[in-house]
This record gives C-alpha cells, sequence and structure tokens, in this order.
C-alpha cells in the first residue's frame, strides 16, 4: 500500500523544510550568516518560507519576509542559472565556443590582433564552467596568445 500523493508530498515538504531550517539554524549559530529569507515553490506552490536572524545587526533589527536587500554582482548567479536552464533543454551545450553565440565578441590585443584565450591547463576543466563560476576573468591580457 502507498500514500496518497498528496501525503507523499506533505512529507516530502516538511522534511524540506526541516533541512532548511536545520542549515539555516546551523549558518546563523556559526555566524555565517546575519539573516536570510528563504521562500521554495514546488509546481509554483510555495512549500517553505522562513525569515530568520537579522535584517540590521547592528540595530539588532529582525529579519522578516518583506526585508529589502541591496544586492551587488546579482547578474552573475542569474546568467549561470539561466545558462544551466538552456543547458537542460539542449538549446547550448557547455562545450560551445562563446563565439557561436556571440558572434562578435573577438577581444583583441593592443596591437589590434585577434586575441586567443588558452585552454585551461586541465582538461577535464571547460572553459565555459570557469567562466561561469567567474574564477577566470573574461578578457585577461597577459594570458592571451595570438594565434598560429
Amino acid at each position: 500500500m502507498s500514500l496518497p500523493p498528496e501525503m507523499a508530498d506533505a512529507d516530502r515538504n516538511s522534511s524540506l523544510a526541516a533541512a532548511v531550517d536545520a542549515a539555516i539554524a546551523s549558518a546563523l549559530d556559526e555566524k555565517r550568516l546575519v539573516g536570510t529569507v528563504v521562500l521554495i515553490a514546488r509546481d509554483g506552490e510555495i512549500v517553505h518560507r522562513r525569515a530568520a536572524g537579522l535584517a540590521d545587526r547592528e540595530n539588532g533589527l529582525a529579519m522578516r519576509e518583506d526585508t529589502i536587500f541591496r544586492l551587488a554582482s546579482i547578474t552573475k548567479p542569474i546568467v549561470t542559472i539561466t545558462a544551466m536552464r538552456l543547458v537542460e533543454q539542449g538549446r547550448i551545450g557547455l562545450d560551445d565556443p562563446v563565439t557561436r553565440w556571440l558572434p562578435d565578441f573577438r577581444p583583441r590585443l593592443p596591437d589590434g590582433s585577434e586575441a586567443i584565450i588558452p585552454p585551461p591547463a586541465d582538461p577535464y576543466v571547460r572553459p565555459q564552467l570557469q567562466l561561469l563560476r567567474r574564477r577566470r576573468r573574461l578578457c585577461p591580457r597577459r594570458r592571451f596568445r595570438r594565434p598560429r
């Protein structure tokens, strides 16, 4: 005998909520976070929401679900998530050269010649993944070499 789907979803959601709450509590206890707001949705339905910690540490102001955050460098995770969704859909490939999708992207050296970003020393590291992780600058001049 199996549980009705609603019951299975409820159990899954409550265990997810417990795991998220434990991770939040741990991060707050270890001072890796000052405060956070979490909202998790599944199939368009909110299954867990929580505000925890402080919105303003200096003034002891508690975090609320409607706290407004100052965001910096938020485009990086948005672009990465978007790119990975496109990979999942088969619309782009992680091994595609950047110029396939941005044909005019042709970095140049100071003398005007085309620059080539050399492949990483580790053959198992994909340059596109490095760009998504932001571990490599897009145009590091000192790493360019002339085409042969």
